[in-house]
């Protein structure tokens, strides 16, 4: 059974920036909470307010060097469409498809030379039986690092 959490970026700064949380999804109003987050952050207590526009699900799959991916995330692959002749063609970014009730990516073409091929295909997520993404990576997210869906 996968593991249910989420992230979200922290409305307040600590030690001057913003930081993600990461744990169970508190929404009892307009604002959003991440309840109860990992053990790996340095910060004591249980809730914490997050932006509501930064928050996504973990797919309960990781990349190929273990990190968990999530809704929002931006990742690519080793292989073609993401790579071809050691061009980068494509990037893609984690969503969740309502209609088909899973996640996947939509590709977005980073390549302004590359022709015939539109953005907005969407793919779904090749595993191994350890629910590990072997030719993707993840490189950024959206909310971090929108440059990376600018075309080079």
């Amino acid at each position: 059974m996968r593991e249910i959490k989420f992230r979200g970026k922290s409305t307040t700064e600590f030690d001057d920036k913003k930081i993600w949380l990461y744990g169970d999804l508190l929404q009892p109003t307009e604002l959003c909470d991440i309840y109860e987050i990992s053990d790996c952050m340095s910060i004591d207590g249980s809730r914490y307010q997050v932006e509501k526009d930064s928050i996504g699900q973990y797919t309960g799959l990781q990349d190929k060097n273990g990190t968990e991916i999530y809704e929002g995330d931006i990742v690519t692959g080793t292989k073609y469409p993401f790579i071809e002749n050691g061009k980068q063609n494509y990037i893609g970014m984690v969503l969740f498809y309502e209609d088909a009730a899973q996640f996947g990516y939509e590709y977005k073409c980073v390549n302004k030379d590359k022709r015939g091929i539109s953005n907005g295909i969407n793919n779904e997520f090749q595993v191994n039986k350890d629910l590990v993404c072997e030719d993707l990576e993840v490189i950024g997210n959206i909310y971090d690092n929108p440059e990376l869906l600018e075309k080079n």
